[in-house]
């Protein structure tokens, strides 16, 4: 009577190896099935990308930040082993392009490639309808360049910082500087400049930084800060003038130029562009983008092109692209309200 009680429970031979085979599996399956339900976000990510990656870029084609992914676009896509397609999304000094991605799904396909404006615009318009830490997860640093303060070769004119800061206070005038437009890079540092050398300066705005170069060349203005390596080419020839980069330390694009922080301590302003996803990434989505931008920045070819453009390949962690990030938006906020600076 108890054997065949435990037969009936157990089973007898390989039936009963059957039944424990299959409670097992069944434990097992039910087990696994049910882990995949509870976190479906650990399979999408390991699974990412599944398809193609886009990236949007909120400026014109064939500014510094368009040219600059798009030299590394086809090595993410090689590596990612998925097309990796950019997109001009321009509008409202970058603004237009910036808001598309922070409003679309965090799933690791929409990237936003950003210039340094992207950290002001939330301070120099009322509704930018993004802020920059919040909103967005930081991915990398790609590049940055500092400034350079460039003059046209007057005569009479100054040949070096301390004469241009005296010329400047001395002037009943003051000097005018051009600038790329109203909220640029370039105004924002000629501003941080007055601030903290209290030069009279006056800021002239142009639609872009050709125009200005080009009233440079013809001595139409007193001076400019723009990114080395739109300058470069004309300070080695000669027709304009460098009086210092707004690196923290002197530039290995312009050795012989002292920085702005040698005569004036602790200034610094610089160039970059950066890579952000939308807030609430995954976080193994980011690491995973991080990993690779880090490969493609240091590859000899990709290094080399920048230097001749005048830029520096960064990369780094997602971490201490977010401490740029926020140093950034602290500092230029404090300015862009301090000078009463606004684009509305």
């Amino acid at each position: 009577m108890r054997r065949a009680w435990l037969e009936v429970v157990y089973g007898t031979g390989h039936r009963r190896i059957a039944g424990l085979r299959s409670g097992l599996f069944l434990v097992l399956g039910c087990g696994i099935l049910s882990g995949l339900i509870a976190s479906p976000r650990a399979l999408a990510q390991a699974a990412w990308p599944q398809h193609a990656v886009r990236i949007v870029v909120p400026y014109p084609p064939g500014g510094v930040t368009d040219l600059v992914i798009r030299q590394l676009s086809p090595l993410l896509s090689e590596r990612l082993g998925q097309p990796v397609l950019i997109d001009n999304r321009a509008g409202a000094a970058g603004v237009t392009g910036t808001v598309s991605v922070a409003r679309a799904a965090p799933d690791g396909y929409t990237l936003l490639v950003t210039f340094d404006n992207f950290s002001n615009n939330p301070y120099l318009f009322r509704n930018a309808g993004y802020e920059a830490v919040r909103d967005f997860a930081p991915i990398a640093l790609l590049m940055r360049s500092p400034q350079v303060l460039i003059v046209p070769p007057r005569p009479g004119g100054p040949r070096t910082l301390a004469e241009f800061v005296e010329q400047a206070k001395s002037r009943g005038e003051g000097l005018h500087y051009a600038s790329a437009g109203a909220g640029s890079s370039g105004h924002l540092t000629g501003e941080l400049f007055r601030t903290a050398t209290g030069a009279d300066l006056i800021p002239v705005h142009y639609k872009g930084g050709g125009p200005a170069i080009n009233d440079m060349l013809g001595g139409q203005v007193d001076a400019m800060f723009t990114p080395i390596g739109l300058a470069g080419q004309h300070v080695k020839s000669g027709r304009l003038i460098a009086l210092a980069v707004t690196s923290a330390q002197r530039s290995s694009q312009l050795p012989d130029v002292p920085a702005v922080a040698e005569r004036y301590p602790g200034f610094e302003a610089q160039a970059w562009v950066g890579l952000l996803a939308p807030a609430q990434t995954p976080r193994a989505v980011i690491e995973r983008l991080n990993a690779e931008v880090n490969i493609a920045l240091a590859r000899p070819e990709v290094r080399e092109k920048f230097a001749s453009q005048g830029y520096e390949a960064v990369g780094g962690t997602a971490e201490s692209f977010g401490d740029w990030v926020r140093v950034e938006a602290a500092r230029w906020g404090a300015l862009i309200r301090n000078r009463n600076i606004t684009l509305d």
